[in-house]
Parts: C-alpha cells; structure tokens; sequence
C-alpha cells in the first residue's frame, strides 16, 4: 500500500519485522520444537524449507482514521492466540513513540520500585499499567464528576 492507503498492522513490531527473514535469521527462543533452537534456515529439512516456504500468512490491515475502540477491539481479537493480552499490553502494541518509553522509564526508576515495595512486576507489563494509573490519577482534577473506572478499553486514555 502506497501514500494516504497505508494501513496499520494490528500485530507486534516484532513480528512483523519478522515476516520473510527466515532464510537469514537463527531461530531463538522457541516454546515448542526447542531442537530447532539456534538453527538457520538452511539447517531445516529440505521438507520444513518447502512447507516453510509455503505458508500463507495472513496480514489485517487497518485503515488510517479507523475509531481507536474499533482499532483495540481487533487487535484485541486477533492477538489472542496464546495467553490473552492484558490490558497495557495491547496499550504497549498500539501506541508507539514517548509515551510508550516514558512508562517503562518511570517504571524502572528506584522511586518506583521503593514506593511500591518493590512489588510490581514487568514480566506482562503489571508495572507500566501502575505507572499510568498514577499518572492517570495525578493529572485527573479532583473534582472530576464522573467514575474513574469504567468499561471503555480505549488505548490512548485512562478510563479504567
């Protein structure tokens, strides 16, 4: 897709950095099949190679200007083929640039750490979400009228 057509994949950067390197990246860190761990593509079976080769992959692409509850819906959907997402997690996939680095370095400062124990873990991004709330509740007026909790699972805001 070309010019104002681009779309967005509603899928990790990783992953899509990964589509078509196969053939010149070692595999790493695999879940299952770990006696493939640190082979190329040239180390696989003439038959893996071919079957490899001829897999399809499917790409959604979503348009420029699509509603954001629209946007986390889908990748919501989508990205749930393992253990579901959390909540930041999807946040962390959508939204990229400052914001996203600002909360993982508040997330890892010693004041932190210190002023919640040393008890919030990163390991599914438990700390970042933390750091948002706070943030969440330091820049909301106190004299706001409305919940802050809420079912509304936009990306870009704090509502929940």
């Amino acid at each position: 897709m070309r010019g104002a057509d681009r779309g967005w994949l509603p899928f990790g950067a990783v992953r899509a950095g990964s589509i078509g390197t196969p053939r010149t990246g070692l595999l790493t860190g695999l879940e299952y099949l770990r006696n493939f761990e640190g082979a190329g593509f040239a180390n696989l079976s003439g038959k893996l190679r071919i079957r490899l080769r001829e897999t399809e992959a499917v790409v959604h692409v979503i348009r420029r200007g699509t509603p954001e509850p629209v946007m986390f819906n889908v990748f919501a959907r989508i990205n749930t083929g393992g253990e579901p997402l959390t909540r930041q997690e999807i946040r962390h996939a959508l939204i990229s640039g400052r914001a996203r680095t600002l909360l993982a370095e508040l997330a890892e400062t010693e004041e932190f750490r210190r002023a919640t124990g040393y008890s919030a873990v990163g390991d599914r991004m438990a700390d970042r979400e933390m750091v948002l709330r706070f943030l969440a509740f330091r820049m909301t007026s106190p004299t706001r009228t409305s919940p802050v909790t809420s079912t509304r699972s936009s990306p870009r805001r704090c509502t929940r």
